[in-house]
């Protein structure tokens, strides 16, 4: 490891692209801009990115045997899973600042989990670093309230480039987007509801004879059950004659779908603050989701199966021109991040509270 960094920031980089992989991406160059060294550990096996200093393959042994090395005066901790947490936890050394972002609701599964020393651990690990971010006020609020850590509330999202933000302009009819980090085997695993976005499609292409479905995945199928429940739920697809106005992406930029005429559908069964939503709305794309958690302010929120309901929706959206209210306050969210980076982690013996900041008012 590098001595002479000032921050590792602890998180995936693309490939698989996503949406915590493209905030991490922006959060070193951002701290960069403001002249901090940054490293990154990458949570899976990508070595193209030249901030990129190791590489965890997920393997929690890896957690534990590089991160227990770090020397950088700060560390940030973007969650992945249980295990990944604990091996972080036990590797904290005795020096620097550590941050953890939580992203959704997996750490509220763990820190509930009624399986015998679960909750007592996952506590135990929260509390192991300095500081704790939550992406939106419940994910936040509950981790206070379980931990006592010192928690603020900042989305994770990050405004683009002036120059990819550019780049997203022109308009390739109405498209609904979709989107997921992978395919789940069986649809009650299905976090991000595909099952109901192509059910929303083929209602919808009933009364919009000139839509379109776009679906972007992270990863490829990673099984021949998963590969086989995408079958499945692309199946109406073909029944219904939809096939020649679907598209699959895989791996792929998200942004680059988020042009006029575009609507992102965001299905999800449960969810965290997605950086997606936030990317849409930045690039003035009109955003429906599932009410299943607090969305940002401008979204759309409908109850996840009543199909009419997102047809509805997504008719009384085609034809407006939504202004792209997104950078501004994103832009609050960097402000927020720089503010902890440059003034909280040079004083670890602030008491643990609650701090809302750079987030949408729940009021």
């Amino acid at each position: 490891m590098n001595p002479k960094l000032d921050v590792v920031i602890v998180g995936p980089i693309a490939p698989p692209r996503g949406g915590v992989s493209a905030h991490v991406e922006r959060l070193a160059r951002l701290l960069a801009h403001h002249d901090l060294l940054v490293g990154i550990l990458d949570h899976f096996s990508s070595r193209h990115h030249p901030l990129v200093i190791g590489t965890l393959g997920r393997n929690p042994f890896r957690y534990w045997q590089k991160m227990r090395k770090l020397d950088a005066p700060v560390v940030h901790y973007h969650h992945a899973n249980w295990f990944t947490l604990i091996a972080a936890a036990v590797a904290r050394p005795d020096h620097g600042t550590w941050l953890a972002t939580f992203h959704g609701e997996r750490i509220i599964w763990s820190l509930n989990s009624r399986v015998p020393g679960i909750a007592a651990l996952t506590r135990w690990a929260v509390r192991r670093f300095d500081h704790i971010l939550g992406v939106n006020d419940a994910l936040a609020k509950t981790i206070y309230q379980q931990t006592g850590s010192r928690v603020s509330v900042i989305p994770a999202y990050l405004p683009r480039e002036e120059a990819q933000r550019d780049h997203a302009d022109g308009s390739e009819g109405l498209t609904a987007v979709v989107a997921a980090y992978r395919v789940a085997a069986r649809s009650s695993d299905d976090l991000y509801g595909l099952d109901i976005a192509i059910a929303i499609f083929v209602a919808a292409s009933e009364r919009l004879p000139n839509l379109r479905l776009k679906l972007f995945l992270a990863q490829e199928p990673e099984s021949t059950r998963a590969r086989r429940y995408l079958e499945g739920i692309l199946r109406p697809l073909e029944e219904a004659q939809l096939r020649d106005r679907f598209t699959l992406h895989t791996d792929v930029d998200l942004t680059s779908a988020f042009r006029p005429g575009a609507v992102y559908l965001r299905t999800t069964r449960t969810d965290g603050d997605s950086v997606s939503v936030r990317e849409a709305l930045d690039a003035g794309v009109p955003v429906l989701a599932s009410d299943v958690v607090q969305r940002p302010v401008g979204v759309v929120t409908l109850a996840l199966h009543d199909i009419s309901a997102w047809v509805n929706a997504i008719q009384a959206v085609v034809g407006e021109s939504p202004q792209r209210a997104g950078p501004r306050e994103s832009f609050q969210h960097a402000d927020a991040l720089i503010h902890l980076y440059t003034n909280i982690v040079k004083r670890p013996s602030l008491t643990p509270t609650l701090e809302v900041r750079g987030h949408d008012s729940m009021d």
